[in-house]
């Protein structure tokens, strides 16, 4: 009866208030706090990269969220359920569907699990909703490869250059 006398042996320890030990990388015994303590003290936190590391995971964020709305502006041309019409509910609709979908899929692809990230993301696709039918100005030879040219021409008449749009309207700046 080995395995009676160690369980026994372990419920004596556990009931004489000792604190358990356990062997830490490079000999020795610790409590656990101390070998937490000492594994995580040996990764170095001065370093450039670490600490630039977190600040630029929002920009990346923020980046897959334009990304993702891009794509969905794209995708819905694509489709043909765009049309040439102004920016009704509907296509707007099946643009956010198209860029949370994308940005989902982005997120599981990219381990981007915390909540402040994800609202960064939301603010990307936010962001470009607001200002996407100024690229058509800025960048019209490139776009009307993408998608068409009547099509750049009819964000031209409905839309203002150097303008943010919600909710309709278009605001210039």
């Amino acid at each position: 009866m080995a395995g009676q006398d160690t369980f026994n042996d372990r419920l004596a320890r556990i009931n004489s208030g000792k604190t358990s030990t356990m062997t830490i990388p490079g000999g020795g015994l610790a409590t656990p706090k101390q070998a937490r303590k000492q594994v995580t003290s040996a990764i170095p936190k001065d370093s450039f990269g670490e600490r630039l590391a977190y600040p630029m995971s929002f920009v990346w964020a923020f980046a897959l969220g334009v990304f993702a709305y891009a794509f969905a502006r794209y995708a819905t041309f694509q489709i043909g359920t765009m049309g040439f019409t102004d920016m009704d509910l509907t296509s707007v609709i099946y643009d956010l569907l198209i860029a949370g979908v994308v940005v989902f899929a982005l997120r599981m692809l990219f381990s981007l699990d915390s909540k402040e990230l994800t609202i960064a993301q939301g603010i990307g696709i936010f962001a470009m909703y607001t200002f996407y039918h100024n690229f058509f100005f800025w960048f019209p030879d490139q776009l009307e490869i993408l998608f068409d040219k009547d099509y750049v021409r009819q964000i031209w008449a409905t839309a203002e250059p150097n303008s943010f749009h919600y909710r309709g309207d278009y605001f210039v700046f």
